[in-house]
C-alpha cells in the first residue's frame, strides 16, 4: 500500500507545517548569521578607528609635552637673559667683564699676552 495513503488529512498537515517552520526557520538562521556578520565588521571598523585615533592622541600628547619642556627651557633662558642685560646696565665688573671678552680692551698699563695652539701645544 502507498505510504499516502495510510496517513490521514491531520497528519499531513502537521508535516507540511513543520517543513514549513524547519525551512522559515533556516531563513531566520541566515538572516541571523548575516546581521551578526555585519555587526562584527562594524565593531572590526570601529576599533581599528578608535585605535588609530588613540595612537594620533598619543603622539599629539608627546608632542605637546616636549613643546611645553622647550618653552619651560626658552623662558629660563630669557630670564638668565634679563638678568645680564640688567647687569650690564647697571653692574661696572659685568661690563669690564664683557668689554674685555668681546670687544678686547684692556686698561691702561696692561700688557696682553696672546697664547694660541698649535697641534695641541701652547705657542
Amino acid at each position: 500500500m502507498n505510504r499516502v495513503a495510510n496517513l490521514s488529512t491531520a497528519e499531513v498537515r502537521v508535516r507540511v507545517a513543520s517543513r514549513r517552520r524547519l525551512r522559515e526557520g533556516t531563513s531566520f538562521r541566515i538572516v541571523d548569521g548575516a546581521l551578526v556578520m555585519v555587526l562584527l565588521a562594524a565593531s572590526a571598523i570601529c576599533f581599528s578607528y578608535y585605535s588609530q585615533m588613540r595612537a594620533q592622541l598619543e603622539a599629539a600628547r608627546a608632542e605637546h609635552a616636549q613643546t611645553a619642556a622647550e618653552a619651560a627651557s626658552l623662558q629660563v633662558e630669557n630670564q638668565r637673559m634679563e638678568v645680564e642685560i640688567q647687569a650690564l646696565h647697571t653692574d661696572p665688573e659685568t661690563i669690564e667683564r664683557a668689554a674685555r671678552q668681546h670687544l678686547g680692551m684692556v686698561r691702561p698699563g696692561e700688557i696682553v699676552v696672546s697664547a694660541t695652539r698649535n697641534h695641541g701645544r701652547l705657542q
